[in-house]
């Protein structure tokens, strides 16, 4: 995914997104809007995000509970690749606390990423 965003650090793993006081979630992958040098001393807030991944092999009921945190946090792509099924639920548009549109799509189905000229199957994201 680094490829897909160039510039230093737009990619971060496993680091702390600032989604509210009482919010700080660590998600798998996130992608910045601009490069992490930003970020040296503070937590990148969702609104700062471009997308939110957090990869599922056993922990898909707790990451569509999280879903709620991302959109009430202001991240506006919001994505569970789950490892199992070997599929990709694409959540968007958030408003409040919930995403108004989920799309699923499967091993063969092309994704965009969000503010890039790439294009992936879900395939190629999958291990």
């Amino acid at each position: 995914m680094r490829g897909a965003y160039p510039g230093a650090g737009r990619v971060r793993e496993e680091k702390s997104l600032a989604i509210d006081p009482y919010n700080l979630p660590e998600p798998d992958i996130v992608v910045l809007r601009s490069d992490s040098s930003a970020y040296v001393r503070r937590h990148p807030s969702g609104p700062e995000t471009l997308l939110v991944v957090e990869l599922s092999w056993s922990s898909q009921r707790r990451d569509r509970r999280k879903a709620s945190i991302y959109a009430a946090g202001g991240v506006d792509v919001y994505w569970i690749l789950d490892l199992e099924t070997r599929r990709l639920e694409v959540r968007t548009a958030p408003v409040d606390d919930a995403y108004q549109v989920t799309q699923l799509l499967g091993e063969d189905d092309v994704i965009d990423l969000p503010e890039s000229e790439h294009r992936w199957t879900v395939r190629d994201l999958l291990p």
